[in-house]
């Protein structure tokens, strides 16, 4: 099932929120990439990266 972008946005924000290490903001954005069209997934490695979390990964 294809995710439109907004959809990967927000699972991407709820991990952060969720878990709150970029370990899993990463993870999380490799998985929603995966589902993403070709067009987008590029954008989406971008926003992975740039979403702070403030914790230190475990």
């Amino acid at each position: 099932m294809a995710k439109t972008l907004t959809d990967a946005y927000l699972v991407l924000l709820l991990a952060a929120t969720i878990h709150g290490t970029d370990a899993a903001v990463r993870d999380t954005a490799k998985r929603c990439a995966k589902t993403l069209p070709r067009s987008k997934r590029d954008v989406m490695y971008r926003k992975g990266s740039m979403i702070p979390t403030f914790k230190a990964d475990s």
